[in-house]
């Protein structure tokens, strides 16, 4: 898992905590209200405070979201940026005037994956050799960014209380594996390399 797709998870269970403390606390008055161990406006005054909490941690998981998209581009900027220190022997290959295969372009991306370097010299090649392949990784910033927000569009549904039933999506956020068993590939085209 990527680190920008970590500060996602770390957001969501942030919130999640919050969540949960104000189910429990919701309960809690709902129960002493029934129970007549609580006066009308205690309860009143006490379930506007947890409901405030719960508000609270929405706007402030909005604003982490929003934060980690900002610095997500910045780091994408500083990633996609040409270093002739990343080149490998592999440019030899590139350079030789050699014939590559469209499996070969698809094993060296697959190689190179996080080296912007040498991803953009593959496609490179390949482009001004008039090679079609099926490309393994994305450099362009758009698709990239494009992933992030479609992977925060799905954070910000998981743990919201939907007519007292919770979506897939609050199993899939509390397991790293399944997480990644649903959205693998959005982690590997946010991916700078990681």
């Amino acid at each position: 898992m990527n680190t920008t797709t970590e500060k996602v998870m770390q957001a969501v269970q942030d919130y999640k905590a919050v969540a949960d403390a104000h189910g429990i606390e919701k309960e809690k008055l709902d129960s002493q209200q029934r129970s007549g161990l609580i006066a009308p406006v205690e309860f009143l005054s006490k379930t506007e405070e947890n409901n405030n909490r719960l508000n609270q941690a929405i706007i402030e998981r909005v604003q982490r979201m929003n934060e980690i998209v900002s610095e997500y581009q910045q780091d994408y900027d500083e990633w996609a940026t040409v270093k002739g220190s990343e080149t490998t022997e592999d440019m030899a290959l590139l350079t030789s005037g050699m014939t590559l295969d469209p499996e070969d372009y698809t094993k060296l991306e697959t190689k190179h994956s996080g080296n912007y370097t040498m991803l953009k010299a593959i496609k490179s090649h390949a482009e001004r050799n008039k090679v079609s392949y099926v490309a393994s990784a994305a450099i362009e910033k758009e698709p990239k960014v494009k992933a992030l927000l479609e992977l925060i569009g799905v954070a910000k549904n998981a743990y919201t209380e939907t007519s007292g039933a919770f979506s897939m999506n609050d199993i899939i956020f509390s397991d790293d594996a399944e997480f990644m068993k649903w959205y693998g590939s959005l982690d590997r085209m946010i991916s700078l390399g990681e």
